[in-house]
């Protein structure tokens, strides 16, 4: 009897689209279109997942996120996507300079020093594209251990970025702790989940009480921030944590009774960020790749938010969710320059109104 070994089995489809769009969307667009409520390994176990993250890099997780855990679905073998090598309309090949008469590429890429890559590319050469695809890019970011961490910094804010309904599912809400020391800035500490409202009030009193040492908190003047703010900001005598917030958010017995005196007293230094200045591509750009490109933009090698953090940050703009970055970018701009004096810690729970 003849066997056969080594079978296997393919089907090709043939898609209307270009190779561009097509690897987009099978690729960084996976979550938004694969049925992760029947066809996963949490589906398998009842408890669809939420979200689904590929890292588009060879050797990059593939994994979904749901009910508190990860479950791994393999890793990237090779990542080879398409690159457009057509000139443009001038019949320059990509890369060129606008104006090879006025000044050289040598010239184009020596004015790039004080922007962004993606800036350089769009404004010189009139090709904003990066080599993974993306504005902003992994290897920019600095994953320091404990060593590389400052003791205490110069300047320091909490940023909030802010979901729109208050509900569970759907958008997160976004708290980080920012450091300034000099060029560089820490994001020292991140809480995030899909908060009701009075979780997010909690989650925010609680970053407040991790950090005394932020002096200021930011929150984006969008979504809920009209409802969570000024019910912060009011003094409830007699407030009580609820367990469950407590628990879900991981607070200490210290921690509880801290943001449970906070509340009391009302929670001040609380400002506002308009949401007005242009999308949030825009604010990354100006606010996030100037400072990150040149390895001044810094997270705690071991934390267990910053994998999650990175995997938005390479997806960015494409990626499900950009809550993250746009919290990055507040704080950035609220850090911007350097301080003309170190500034103190503060007990804890003794927030200034």
């Amino acid at each position: 009897m003849e066997t056969t070994t080594d079978l296997a089995i393919r089907k090709t489809i043939h898609v209307d689209a270009s190779p561009e769009r097509a690897f987009e969307v099978f690729t960084r667009r996976i979550g938004s279109w694969w049925p992760l409520e029947t066809h996963s390994p949490g589906a398998m176990l009842g408890t669809p997942p939420a979200e689904l993250h590929l890292e588009l890099r060879e050797g990059g997780h593939f994994y979904e996120v749901g009910d508190g855990q990860e479950r791994s679905w393999g890793r990237v073998l090779a990542y080879d996507p398409p690159r457009p090598d057509q000139p443009d309309r001038l019949g320059r090949p990509p890369g060129a300079v606008l104006e090879e008469q006025r000044y050289s590429l040598e010239d184009a890429l020596s004015k790039a020093r004080g922007m962004s890559p993606y800036l350089a590319a769009a404004m010189q050469q009139q090709d904003p594209q990066l080599e993974e695809g993306n504005e902003l890019l992994r290897a920019w970011f600095v994953l320091a251990d404990e060593s590389m961490l400052p003791r205490a910094p110069e300047r320091a804010v909490t940023s909030w970025d802010l979901k729109m309904k208050n509900r569970e599912a759907g958008d997160y809400v976004v708290g980080q702790a920012w450091w300034a020391l000099g060029e560089a800035r820490f994001c020292m500490d991140q809480l995030r989940g899909q908060y009701d409202f009075a979780t997010t009030e909690n989650a925010i009193a609680l970053l407040a009480v991790r950090h005394p040492e932020c002096t200021r908190h930011v929150v984006e003047s969008a979504g809920s921030a009209d409802e969570v703010v000024p019910e912060l900001q009011r003094p409830i005598s007699g407030y009580v944590l609820p367990d469950e917030i407590g628990d879900r958010l991981g607070m200490s017995i210290d921690e509880r009774a801290a943001v449970q005196r906070l509340r009391r007293q009302g929670m001040g230094n609380i400002d506002l960020e308009p949401a007005t200045e242009g999308s949030k591509q825009v604010r990354a750009r100006e606010y996030i790749a100037p400072t990150a490109a040149v390895g001044n933009v810094r997270f705690p090698a071991h934390a267990p938010w910053v994998d999650g953090l990175l995997v938005e940050i390479a997806a960015f703009p494409r990626g499900n969710y950009d809550d993250q970055v746009d919290a990055m970018s507040q704080a950035l701009k609220r850090l911007r320059g350097k301080a003309s004096k170190p500034g103190g810690r503060r007990p804890v729970g003794m927030i200034q109104r």
